[in-house]
């Protein structure tokens, strides 16, 4: 009895969003920069009727499966949605939502407070953008894309560094701001470079960090520059984002490290950064397209 009483208490349960707890195969949350990121999914099915309150701020929903079909209950009148892979919905919070979802579940979400859109636009030098334009349905592949490789190592939850977190955030912002926001983005973008004495910073502090909890907020805050500013600038001096950069460094290391027959892989991995041996070889090889101990057989045999 007891066993069944728990179950039902689960069924009815009900997360942030409405969904009830019991019908979702999975949810995980990444808090980034201002945003707030879900990812949740029912293989089952969908989740049936989802209730929320009203509150503040803005979710914006992109689907990564296709026949998603959702009954959304507005002041009395019934509206029916049909989604697809890459489609988007922009919702305000300030009103309570209602609606009977049908067919397969896999959303990724991203919740913005007011003050946190503030923020996003302040650090954009977004003009006059105090909220996000309601969208009931339409595509937006580049949000799509965005939204999944921040999902993509989902299971490996300790590869997703800050600094990875951090910059994919910055990048939705301006994207959310440029296509949904009530205001406008500066016309022209100046593509800058870091001074020299910026490049030092940056260099210092992303080669030491072998573990990469170094965010771009504290990249931006050392160069006293806003996070958006400094991914523009970082890009204009060395070709890639902060995270690539740190990633091409590890590899580089790696690299010379192998070639030290006394050293192990799990040794080399962890000396340059990587949660563990697997995530070593699989970093390593999406890299150079071989495993790390092919790479080493081939050079010192």
């Amino acid at each position: 009895m007891p066993d069944i009483e728990h179950s039902a208490t689960a069924e009815k349960s009900r997360d942030t969003f409405g969904c009830t707890l019991g019908s979702l195969d999975g949810s995980e949350t990444i808090a980034g920069r201002n945003i707030v990121f879900h990812h949740k999914f029912s293989l089952r099915g969908s989740p049936g009727q989802v209730v929320m309150d009203a509150g503040d701020g803005f979710l914006v929903g992109v689907s990564m499966r296709p026949n998603h079909r959702r009954q959304v209950v507005r002041h009395r009148h019934v509206e029916a949605r049909e989604f697809g892979v890459n489609d988007v919905y922009v919702r305000p919070l300030g009103d309570d939502y209602r609606a009977d979802l049908t067919g397969s579940f896999d959303f990724i979400l991203a919740q913005v407070t007011s003050s946190g859109l503030a923020r996003v636009a302040d650090e954009t030098d977004a003009v006059r953008v105090s909220e996000l334009a309601a969208v009931a349905s339409g595509r937006d592949d580049v949000l799509g894309g965005l939204f999944g490789s921040l999902f993509a190592s989902i299971g490996h939850q300790r590869e997703r560094s800050a600094l990875f977190v951090d910059q994919l955030s910055v990048a939705v912002g301006i994207h959310l701001l440029g296509r949904y926001g009530n205001g406008r983005l500066p016309t022209t973008r100046r593509r800058r470079a870091l001074s020299s004495r910026q490049t030092a910073i940056v260099q210092d502090m992303l080669s030491a960090e072998a573990g990469g909890e170094t965010s771009l907020g504290d990249l931006a805050k050392a160069c006293n520059m806003a996070p958006a500013a400094l991914m523009g600038a970082f890009r204009g001096t060395f070709g890639q984002t902060p995270h690539q950069f740190v990633m091409q460094r590890r590899i580089e290391r790696a690299c010379a490290l192998l070639l030290l027959p006394e050293m192990s892989l799990k040794d080399i991995a962890l000396d340059c950064g990587y949660s563990d041996q697997s995530h070593f070889t699989r970093s390593f090889a999406k890299a150079l397209g071989t495993t790390p101990g092919i790479w080493r057989r081939d050079r010192l045999s």
